[in-house]
């Protein structure tokens, strides 16, 4: 019944509902102590005058107890944040949710019971209980979200975890209105049962994530049902478990504890996703104090119900900015959501400052500044800086070490969290709210500044390229020779000195190959080609140039000179006839592949009933599985009806467009309207990633969003104009030349051929 299928919507759906009532009861015990504070702080004075305290505790006494109840809440949590390694990686993320569910359950039955019997000690007890297993429930449901989504929705599902706990905050505080249930705390405080026992439940039926099964169990065939559960049946597995893999290197997921935590020092990759981590978190510790004070900042200004009902559209505003933000996650990436909302979000504090000064000196009409202020700093936290904080460092981090990664960075944010908050009231009451420029300010203003320099964008991509990106990797030199066609990888770097002097590597390359006449120097993704090669080598000097490397390093060099690292090696020269690698015309092909595992497929070409040539196209299903997997098995076949195999083969283009795009694959009805697909008669938009951005793209027709079937169009011309609109998976890798024949075959009304264009075979490579 929760099998979401890879369907989105039911993937959003799903794991919105494990969120909300994961973090139930960490958004509402953070939240409801604004509202209701004036209960619990008569609560705790009371039941001291009760136990013989004459006249109960101080307004400075009560200002420490109070900031200390509040904030013990951190002491609790970063017990469970260093717990969350071992249950996570031991008893797997599922088990770890259901287990930190079902604690969160029995705490809220201690600190319920503490109202009955008048004691805040055990409302104490039952809070840091809540809070540790928030600790582990919060990191483990990262973890769970993030392996269990495909790459393309990675971002909004990760998006959940935080956007749910802001939804929690307005339940929280609401219920903790006066006007609500802020006058009987048993009655708050015992609400959270019924989501405690929904959380309980609705993990019992749910799969553990794929990634663990596959890289800590090792369980191969559990992990494909796991994503067959998750993410469809259409999915490829090969495909996903090479990049799952990637994220894993041979022997660490079997490292101890301690081993891996060393290792997380020892790595640069790790220390700088650590640090990217800990610095995006540090830009969210004031929402902790503000949102636990925010009545009593706003009650300089206003009165107490005023104040609590600017302080719930507050957290209003923040959970609905949350929502805009999930929506745009995927669209405009992490990176430049992140700065820029958290710089308008340091903007709105010292915002706050100055109308809170103006307020006092000047005019009382300026408060309502401080209402203006405080709303925009909850819309431009929700709306990305505390998603994308929060799960950002479990997208920089390969899978071994994700779980330890991430709890050190909560750690750290815990820890900072608790000095900052403990320390928050005590500063208000004693500088007001000039406290907020040392505490707040100016450590989110290094941080930007920081981030700034140091984050990388994850929008899209696969955890290993994310990690790679991080400069784990040396470049490797790719040396390709024509003439004949030789590809000879060097493991060790090349020198200037190895290059172009006597007796180095191109001297060598004309005396072992004497009819070479071209030469390619690639360094991971940059390719030069240089003709011919003995003007290279006889050149005195050529232009000055740059190029860059998949792992981020660029040079600056003579351009015969594009391949200068940083060893003075002699990589020796492997003769064609002997050790060297002839290239296939696979070997050509797997070359251009946006991604190793992505399929080829192609279609054999007649035109008026001559051969015309053969189109190769690479299917882009590391990006849209389900519409790839659906063209794919309409060119082999392998879909049938009534034992018949029906697809591509011998329909025909009936649509040309010269300068536009050629469009064919209905072998329904042959004229464009005919539609059906591996999945039934239609299936919805997988998403618009990809664009149509230059000639030879592969993209889904249809009569309106969600129509997609068999039919198909390649472009002739980038068509910016139809992103958004319909489905890319993927590009002609070979073939090119053939696809302007069609595009030139003569057309008559509507663009339809005058002579026939037939698929006469098709395939996958």
């Amino acid at each position: 019944m929760l099998q979401p299928n890879g369907e989105k919507w039911r993937i959003l759906v799903l794991f919105g509902a494990v969120s909300s009532f994961t973090n139930f009861l960490e958004g509402y015990s953070s939240s409801s102590p604004n509202t209701a504070g004036n209960s619990f702080q008569h609560f705790i004075n009371d039941s001291y005058i009760s136990r013989g305290m004459q006249g109960g505790l101080t307004e400075w006494q009560f200002t420490w107890f109070w900031s200390f109840f509040l904030n013990i809440w951190f002491v609790g949590y970063i017990i469970g944040t260093f717990m969350t390694p071992f249950f996570a990686d031991t008893f797997g993320r599922k088990k770890s949710l259901l287990y930190a569910n079902t604690v969160s359950l029995i705490s809220t039955l201690i600190s319920t019971s503490s109202i009955a019997v008048a004691m805040p000690e055990v409302l104490f007890i039952g809070r840091i209980i809540a809070a540790a297993a928030s600790g582990v429930s919060f990191g483990a449901l990262i973890l769970f979200l993030q392996e269990t989504t495909p790459t393309n929705l990675r971002g909004m599902a990760s998006f959940l975890s935080e956007t749910s706990y802001l939804a929690m905050n307005v339940v929280g505080m609401g219920m903790g209105m006066e006007s609500v249930l802020g006058k009987h705390l048993v009655l708050l405080l015992g609400f959270g049962v019924i989501p405690g026992i929904l959380g309980i439940l609705i993990m019992i039926p749910l799969k553990e994530t794929p990634k663990y099964l596959l890289i800590h169990r090792h369980d191969q065939d559990a992990a494909i049902s796991a994503i067959k559960y998750y993410q469809g049946s259409y999915v490829n597995y090969k495909l996903m478990f090479n990049d799952m893999l990637k994220e894993s290197a041979k022997g660490s997921v079997d490292m101890t504890l301690r081993q891996a935590a060393a290792e997380v020092f020892r790595q640069s990759a790790l220390r700088k996703a650590t640090c990217i981590g800990i610095v995006a978190l540090q830009l969210c510790v004031g929402i902790w104090p503000i949102d636990y004070i925010s009545t009593d900042l706003l009650e300089a200004h206003f009165s107490g119900a005023t104040a609590q009902i600017v302080s719930f559209i507050f957290i209003c505003a923040n959970f609905v900015a949350s929502l805009v933000g999930m929506c745009l996650i995927e669209r405009f990436g992490r990176r430049p959501l992140l700065l820029w909302c958290g710089v308008a979000n340091t903007l709105c504090l010292a915002a706050y400052v100055m109308f809170d000064r103006l307020a006092f000196y000047v005019s009382k009409e300026y408060s309502y500044g401080c209402v203006a202020a405080l709303i925009t700093y909850g819309i431009t936290y929700g709306a990305a800086l505390g998603p994308i904080a929060f799960f950002i460092t479990g997208e920089l981090v390969p899978q071994q070490f994700r779980s330890l990664v991430q709890s050190l960075v909560f750690a750290v944010n815990t820890t900072t969290n608790f000095a900052f908050s403990f320390v928050t009231l005590p500063m208000y009451r004693w500088i007001d709210v000039w406290s907020f420029i040392p505490l707040f300010i100016i450590p989110s203003t290094f941080s930007l500044i920081y981030l700034y320099f140091r984050m990388p964008e994850t929008r899209g991509r696969e955890i290993h390229d994310i990690v790679k990106s991080f400069g784990a990797e040396k470049p490797k030199l790719v040396v390709t020779m024509q003439a004949p066609i030789v590809q000879k990888p060097f493991a060790t770097s090349i020198s200037a000195a190895d290059l172009t002097q006597k007796g180095g590597f191109l001297e060598k390359s004309t005396h072992h190959h004497k009819d070479v006449t071209d030469i390619n120097v690639q360094l991971d993704d940059v390719r030069l080609e240089i003709k011919p090669l003995s003007r290279m080598v006889n050149s005195q000097r050529m232009s000055i140039g740059s190029v860059g490397s998949a792992s981020g390093r660029k040079f600056m060099a003579d351009m015969r000179l594009v391949a200068m690292l940083d060893s003075d090696s002699d990589p020796s020269i492997t003769d064609s006839t002997t050790n060297g690698v002839i290239m296939s015309e696979w070997d050509r092909l797997s070359e251009k592949l946006r991604h190793p595992e992505n399929p080829v497929v192609f279609f054999q070409m007649a035109a008026g009933g001559g051969p015309i040539g053969t189109i190769k196209m690479e299917l882009f299903a590391d990006v849209v599985p389900k519409t790839a997997e659906n063209f794919r098995q309409l060119c082999t076949g392998e879909m049938k009806r009534d034992g018949v195999p029906v697809g591509y083969k011998n329909a025909q283009f009936h649509r040309i467009v010269k300068d536009f795009m050629i469009q064919g694959g209905d072998f329904v009805n042959g004229d464009g309207t005919g539609m059906t697909s591996i999945y039934g008669p239609k299936f919805a938009d997988e998403n618009f990633d990809l664009k149509h951005d230059e000639p030879g793209i592969l993209s889904m027709a249809n009569a309106g969003p969600d129509t997609n079937g068999c039919q198909f169009f390649i472009t002739c011309a980038p068509c910016a104009f139809l992103d958004g609109k319909h489905v890319v998976f993927g590009r002609v890798l070979d073939g090119l030349l053939t696809v302007r024949k069609i595009e030139n075959v003569p057309t008559g009304q509507n663009g339809k051929p005058k002579i026939p264009v037939v698929i006469e075979q098709c395939g996958e490579l």
